[in-house]
């Protein structure tokens, strides 16, 4: 893999601007540009390396349907994530802002300020359902991340918990996709443009993947999470081309941060900054649109004015956001 050339100033990465193209996932079209505001869907995966990826150049695990995501759609070569927990990550994703702007510093920091506003809220205010599904308590409601959906899921009392550490409670990306394709599927009917923000936790810690991926990756249970979380992905898509709705959804799946794997004496995520652990898979498919492969350095606090300005929804004024658009 190339390595990534990046300036730190402190301990966040510098980047530029994205742009956003793709085509659709079943079959080649010519360019154009879309007619009317379609949906939107971002998923975000827990904890998942660029280079386990096979679009990335990953032999194993198998990870047909991101890889088809990539195949049909935009791949972000050197995507770069401003930390490297959960919390804080999500939080420049959904404002566009970097840390030390937004003032999410970890999983435990205070809920997000009211002064930053969402991707959410500013979707809603322009007229979409926006529906949030999160597969870890650490984005539940008092993260403040859950700010501007019409619909909120953080329900843990049928999910998992690994360990007395309450930030321990998840549930399966299953589960996660069970209760977001129900109000997807209302999301459809009403004919209004939909938000759907879908995070799967499962590549995280302790790792555990269900059968048949805990017998087939008991030596890589990692992988066997990533393996599982992608089957989850296509049930995810196969939903939305059911609904009739895949053609004209927008797509963006990204990670929050990778994980370090005993790498630089780290086993997880969270201290350190390495390539490992910022360098995160980002996939953007856009109904209509040419796939292509982008080389340059992009980030995560350019997807939310890039989502803005591709669904032609009103941009913040010039300077409230950190990310841009091109």
């Amino acid at each position: 893999m190339r390595r990534l050339a990046w300036r730190l100033t402190g301990a966040l990465v510098v980047i530029a601007a994205v742009i956003l193209f793709g085509r659709t996932l079943h079959g080649t079209v010519a360019p154009s540009a879309r007619a009317s505001r379609g949906n939107i869907l971002l998923v975000t995966i827990d904890t998942l390396r660029a280079d386990r990826i096979g679009a990335y150049g990953a032999k194993r695990p198998p990870t047909p349907n991101l890889d088809k995501l990539a195949a049909d759609g935009a791949l972000f070569e050197q995507a770069v994530a401003q930390a490297p927990m959960t919390r804080p990550s999500h939080a420049s994703i959904l404002t566009g802002l970097y840390p030390f702007q937004h003032g999410v510093r970890d999983n435990f920091a205070p809920p997000l300020a009211p002064a930053h506003r969402t991707l959410a809220e500013m979707l809603k205010a322009a007229g979409y359902a926006t529906g949030g599904f999160v597969g870890s308590f650490i984005l539940n409601t008092q993260s403040g991340l859950g700010r501007g959906f019409d619909e909120f899921d953080d329900n843990f009392g049928t999910g998992e918990k690994n360990s007395a550490f309450f930030t321990d409670y998840q549930r399966r990306a299953a589960d996660v996709e069970a209760v977001s394709g129900a109000w997807l599927a209302q999301a459809a009917a009403a004919g209004r443009p939909f938000f759907a923000w879908v995070h799967f936790y499962d590549p995280h810690s302790p790792y555990a993947p269900p059968p048949p991926y805990s017998t087939r990756y008991a030596d890589h249970p990692y992988e066997g999470e990533i393996a599982y979380t992608d089957e989850v992905l296509g049930k995810l898509f196969a939903r939305l081309q059911r609904l009739g709705v895949l053609d004209r959804t927008a797509i963006v799946v990204t990670a929050d941060h990778g994980e370090s794997l005993g790498e630089h004496g780290e086993e997880e995520h969270g201290f350190f900054i390495y390539e490992m652990l910022v360098h995160v898979p980002m996939l953007v498919y856009v109904p209509d649109a040419n796939p292509r492969r982008v080389a340059e350095l992009r980030s995560h606090i350019d997807l939310a004015p890039t989502i803005l300005d591709l669904e032609s929804v009103k941009q913040p004024p010039p300077g409230e956001l950190d990310g841009v658009s091109l």
